[in-house]
């Protein structure tokens, strides 16, 4: 069991490096992005589907994917049909996206909270109930806000490379997840954490919680590692194409949606535990 050893954050900084306010045709999404950045608008393409997409996730029904030159697209259809949002400030490439609820969200470009011991890169926002919100970042840190945002601390898990992205599972249950298949565990929203065996060396690049209590992470490689205990244990297997996937979301139940180097992978049925997968066949080792 780790402590996660919470540092003084100036929040001012990362408040600010947090919140740029713009309405994208989904209701209030906040891009965050350098200030010194190129803010040239995001060009409508017929290939924003097609190209790398680096997070998603539910906006009340409607999913939300982003990725590459600031594209972000919409489906209120369980992922059956896509368009892409008007009306984004940036060119930039968003890497992650987080919704308070079905009208508040904030998609991110890896801003840096500057100015202070903490100059390190912000990967992903993930929620976690309640006004409790975290930022998975590199050097092996973890951002906690337990009011929406407005004061932040900075957490030591107890590993020195770079977290990709985590997840809230309830009853104060977080997972988080990075380089080379490291995954931590916290059950008191982060104050300790322990390791967890992912059974993968590959980088975990994003995660999702379905509607039956499964954890489904996804990362370099074709990796898919599901469990079915809260993720206390993992089961691997590999996409065919072996191509990258960065985010992973439920289209509807029993659905998913994989999201990564081509774009939108159709939504496809998961199978239950213990039935035969033809589309990602057990690992040998990790």
């Amino acid at each position: 069991m780790i402590h996660a050893a919470p540092s003084s954050l100036r929040t001012g900084r990362a408040s600010r490096a947090l919140i740029r306010s713009v309405v994208a045709g989904l209701g209030l999404l906040a891009v965050s992005a350098p200030a010194s950045a190129d803010q040239q608008a995001a060009q409508l393409s017929a290939l924003a589907t097609e190209r790398l997409l680096l997070g998603a996730v539910h906006a009340g029904r409607r999913l939300v994917a982003v990725g590459e030159w600031g594209h972000i697209v919409l489906s209120d259809d369980h992922g059956e049909s896509w368009r892409q949002a008007s009306s984004v400030p940036t060119r930039l490439t968003l890497t992650s996206v987080f919704f308070a609820d079905e009208k508040r969200g904030w998609a991110q470009s890896r801003p840096l909270i500057e100015g202070s011991e903490d100059d390190f890169h912000l990967n992903e926002i993930f929620g976690a109930g309640d006004d409790n919100v975290f930022i998975a970042a590199e050097m092996g840190r973890v951002y906690r806000s337990r009011d929406s945002g407005r004061i932040w601390e900075a957490l030591l898990p107890g590993y020195e490379g770079s977290f990709w992205s985590g997840l809230g599972l309830g009853d104060e249950t977080l997972l988080i997840w990075g380089m080379r298949g490291h995954v931590f565990r916290s059950e008191d929203l982060g104050d300790t954490w322990h390791e967890v065996e992912s059974n993968t060396n590959q980088s975990l690049q994003g995660g999702t919680l379905l509607s039956d209590g499964r954890v489904v992470l996804v990362g370099l490689g074709g990796v898919v590692a599901r469990s079915s205990d809260r993720g206390q244990t993992f089961q691997v297997g590999v996409q065919p194409n072996r191509l990258g996937i960065a985010a992973v979301t439920e289209a509807d139940r029993g659905r998913v949606v994989l999201f990564g180097e081509r774009g939108i992978d159709v939504p496809h049925r998961w199978p239950r535990e213990g039935s035969p997968d033809p589309n990602h066949p057990p690992r040998s080792a990790p």
